[in-house]
């Protein structure tokens, strides 16, 4: 596992994120929520504090989930397998003004500068 990559992929409804290998075993997915952590990825973890990415260790996911509630988007999946770790983060739905009916339509936009903003960042990283 330790030369797995981690992956992103982005589709109209949700972008996944799949981090290879196991959660520490001390830690659970309530552990997680609950906002414990235990770095994973120390070269990561480092070059996110550096930059001002993340401020402390064990915030990140408690900030997804208000986020989420805040923004009326439903709760994140988070999926632990013995061979990797998965987060699933789901795109809203749009409300149109002149009907005011609620459509399935995501913005793409939005999901493409997403995702260069993460590639621009993990460029960065110097191993």
């Amino acid at each position: 596992m330790s030369f797995s990559d981690i992956k992103f992929a982005v589709f109209d409804n949700r972008i996944e994120i799949t981090s290879p290998g196991i959660l520490p075993k001390s830690l659970e997915l309530d552990d997680i929520i609950s906002g414990r952590s235990e770095i994973r990825n120390r070269v990561i973890a480092r070059f996110f504090r550096e930059i001002n990415f993340i401020e402390q260790w064990g915030t990140g996911i408690k900030k997804i989930l208000a986020s989420c509630k805040d923004n009326s988007l439903k709760n994140p999946e988070f999926i632990k397998s013995g061979l990797f770790f998965k987060v699933i983060l789901f795109a809203g739905r749009i409300r149109t003004i002149a009907d005011g009916k609620t459509s399935q339509k995501t913005s793409q936009k939005t999901s493409q500068k997403t995702s260069q903003k993460i590639l621009i960042l993990l460029k960065k990283i110097k191993p």
